[in-house]
Parts: structure tokens; C-alpha cells; sequence
């Protein structure tokens, strides 16, 4: 299973613990304002969410 940051607006950084079953995220240069994440969770592949991160997070998408 993998989480998924949207990253419309800024880039964080995950660390996830086994052992201590936490995921904590660490953030540079914070925007001044207030600010919502999103995630999506996907069960699947390494491969298949990397996949759908790149769709997810990549700009401009351009349709032909």
C-alpha cells in the first residue's frame, strides 16, 4: 500500500517508522499562508503508484 501527496502547491518529505508505526512529514520553506494537503492512498505495485503519483503530481497536463 502507498500513500500519495498531491503536490499542487508545495513538496514535503515522508519518513516513515516500522517500528514505531508512525509517518511524519518534514516540510522546507512552509508557505506564510494556510494550507491544505491531500493524499491519496493506493494498494498496488511500487511500480503502478509510482505511476500514479506522476499522473497525479505532474504539470501542466495537457490533453491532445
Amino acid at each position: 500500500m502507498s500513500l500519495i501527496k498531491h503536490n499542487e502547491y508545495m513538496h514535503v518529505a515522508a519518513v516513515v517508522s516500522k517500528v514505531e508505526k508512525i509517518v511524519g512529514f518534514i516540510m522546507k520553506n512552509p508557505p506564510p499562508a494556510e494550507f491544505r494537503w491531500q493524499f491519496s492512498v493506493f494498494k498496488g505495485s511500487e511500480k503502478e503508484a509510482l505511476e500514479r503519483a506522476m499522473r497525479i503530481n505532474v504539470y501542466p497536463k495537457v490533453i491532445v
